[in-house]
């Protein structure tokens, strides 16, 4: 009985389902299949006769982006407007084709002659692959099929069925037997490991599946199982196996960390120096504080409140990244692949941006001059917003210092508290203001 591999996951399967794997093309030809079985998949695969078939009949043959509603049901909409035809519906594998969901397709119009916009079709070739574009075979993470067959199943539901390699078939109504692949990067092959036998009613495992090949003659991507890992039976393997299948990196590329290093040996990962100091509105008077989950260190805004003559002038201040990550940097393009930051309830976060920035130079923390952009309001003791010259706001590069750092919780109950309360200091009576001013305008 196979009993998983318990180590954690290694940088490597993630890189794995990141960028899959370069197999040797001399490998993958053994792959082709020995009898001549039917084609199932009738596609163009040549990109001057799909442009040709859209120049011929641009009524019959459509540019379209494939969305994937499961494995053998999808959506094609049109890359240009047209009238009537807003989307195109395809039914069963064969007319999806060889595609992956984003994919840029020509699709031929199955009936064309309807007058209703609930028109079908079928996938005729790829112009311009999405999710795979420099990918040729991808890794995916994979639970077993419900039939028991020798198939797995993708965890992404737009990604069909993979037929496993295996040297040995054996199977019956509990168990199986699977090969495991060790992958030879040097010479870009894939290794027989060993065999081994799963019993779902004992164990559970998620397989790294690599896809070999996928060819016309086959229903199914053929692959092969790379690694086996334990089933999310706790929140830490769940989380884990679901950083790699949504491709939540942990590391950061090479050219980040030495951008980093740069940044360490000009002006350290504290405050900022005082170049970068020149040419801003110094705000660091201002009581400014931060609200944000417990054990948060990433803070990227503040607020502030100060009287002025008739009201309040509020401040939105906002972290100046840009000051240390230009536009189209290493930290720049990676940022842009990341998104966002992921905060799990447990474990680290996996950051947008590396933690010298996210967590200390451009942390917002309490107690440290930080650069921001910063928005002003002016309000009346009415609370309603004042303007000047038809301008209700101003936008500065300033130096903040944050005050405090107080949590939603710890904000919630500062808020319900009476404001004639004599423990209430500045800053708390400063967010109970804003609180009302808000409420007025409501």
């Amino acid at each position: 009985m196979y009993k998983g591999d318990k180590r954690p996951f290694c940088l490597e399967e993630e890189q794995w389902v990141k960028k899959g794997l370069d197999l040797h093309q001399h490998f993958v030809n053994q792959f082709s299949p020995k009898a001549k079985f039917d084609k199932i998949y009738e596609q163009c695969e040549n990109a001057t006769q799909l442009h040709d078939y859209l120049d011929s009949d641009s009524q019959t043959y459509i540019r379209c982006i494939i969305q994937h509603d499961g494995c053998h049901e999808a959506k094609c909409m049109p890359v240009s407007k047209i009238e009537g035809c807003s989307v195109i519906h395809i039914s069963g594998r064969s007319k999806i084709g060889r595609t992956f969901n984003g994919d840029e397709v020509v699709v031929e119009l199955i009936d064309k002659n309807n007058t209703s916009d609930n028109k079908t079709g079928k996938v005729i070739g790829v112009l311009k692959r999405n999710r795979f574009a420099d990918i040729n075979h991808p890794v995916f993470v994979c639970t077993v099929d419900d039939t028991g067959s020798y198939l797995l199943r993708p965890m992404c539901k737009t990604v069909p069925k993979i037929k496993i390699q295996t040297n040995k078939i054996q199977a019956d109504g509990n168990n199986a037997t699977f090969t495991l692949y060790d992958y030879d990067m040097r010479k870009r092959v894939l290794r027989k490991a060993k065999d081994f036998h799963v019993t779902p009613k004992e164990s559970k495992f998620v397989y790294l599946v690599v896809m070999i090949t996928w060819n016309e003659r086959f229903p199914y991507p053929l692959g092969a199982i790379i690694k086996i890992l334990p089933w999310g039976n706790t929140i830490t393997n769940g989380i884990r196996i679901l950083n790699m299948q949504f491709d939540v990196p942990s590391v950061y590329s090479k050219k980040v960390v030495k951008q980093m290093k740069r940044l360490e040996t000009l002006e350290g990962f504290d405050e900022p120096g005082l170049q970068k100091q020149q040419n801003r509105r110094n705000c660091a008077h201002l009581d400014a504080f931060t609200i944000d989950p417990p054990n948060a260190k990433d803070l990227d805004d503040a607020l502030s409140l100060e009287l002025v003559e008739g009201g309040y002038r509020v401040g939105v201040h906002i972290s100046d990244v840009s000051e240390y990550v230009t536009k189209d940097s290493p930290c720049d393009i990676e940022a842009k692949e990341r998104s966002c930051t992921f905060h799990p309830e447990i474990k680290r976060a996996r950051h947008m941006l590396p933690e010298p920035l996210s967590v200390q130079k451009c942390s917002l923390l309490a107690g440290k001059i930080r650069l921001a952009v910063s928005v002003f309001y002016i309000f009346g003791s009415n609370g309603q917003l004042k303007t000047f010259n038809l301008i209700s706001y101003e936008i500065a590069k300033t130096i903040i210092q944050s005050r405090r750092q107080f949590t939603y919780k710890e904000a919630q109950n500062i808020l319900s508290r009476d404001l004639s309360d004599c423990d209430v200091d500045k800053i708390e009576n400063d967010m109970t203001i804003l609180r009302h001013n808000c409420a007025k305008n409501a």
